[in-house]
């Protein structure tokens, strides 16, 4: 059974706007410059796809766009060329106002207007889309540094320094054996590397410097 026209324009729009998540998400994630899965980068990226799906919304006429051409525009055509909006037969010389064809009451198209329905359906593609995209997005990069530890580990002296993996290898992933895994990037058209030193988390009692202990001798 062939998928409707309909459907196959609405999967390709998901498709295309959860590509562009993923994208921004994988950007964002990266200018972070941070290494391993950190919530608060999570949710920064979250905001940052967000954002940048709103210029769609000029666009969400799309997901509509066979129905447009299939219930409206195609019909209107045929009426105003006198034949009959449902099947394009010849409304010349008529006796009945419906079609001896396929059975169509013979009536002008009503226009394409926007309503609720198409507003509904754009939005759970949207919301999709963000899912999808994200949640693929933070994925791949958390992979990805997986597979750079591993490489780290094999290094004779555990120093390590390569891009990021597809999409984002502008950004670099370094590891020093005393400071651990770094998040950092590369000057454009530079041959020295600029690493952005790893900060993990510190529990409260680290938060402050402890002052030296003084030892009295007698």
């Amino acid at each position: 059974m062939p998928i409707p026209l309909p459907v196959l324009v609405r999967i390709a729009v998901t498709a295309a706007l959860c590509a562009h998540a993923f994208f921004v998400y994988t950007t964002a994630r990266c200018l972070a410059r941070t290494f391993g899965f950190d919530v608060g980068v999570l949710l920064l990226g979250i905001v940052v796809t967000t954002v940048m799906m709103i210029p769609f919304i000029w666009v969400y006429w799309i997901v509509d766009l066979p129905d447009i051409w299939q219930k409206h525009l195609r019909p209107i055509r045929r009426w105003r060329s006198n034949r009959c909006p449902g099947c394009g037969y010849s409304r010349t010389g008529a006796a009945s106002a419906v079609c001896p064809e396929c059975g169509v009451t013979w009536t002008e198209p009503p226009p394409y207007r926007v309503g609720w329905p198409t507003v509904k359906r754009f939005t759970i593609i949207v919301l999709i889309a963000l899912t999808i995209g994200t949640a693929a997005g933070e994925m791949r990069i958390l992979l990805d540094e997986r597979a750079f530890l591993r490489e780290a580990e094999s290094a004779p002296d555990g120093v390590a320094a390569r891009p990021r993996g597809w999409p984002n290898g502008g950004h670099w992933l370094f590891h020093d054996p005393l400071q651990g895994p770094i998040a950092g990037d590369r000057s454009w058209g530079a041959s020295t590397v600029v690493p952005m030193p790893y900060q993990p988390h510190r529990d409260a009692h680290d938060s402050h410097p402890q002052a030296p202990s003084e030892d009295h001798g007698e």
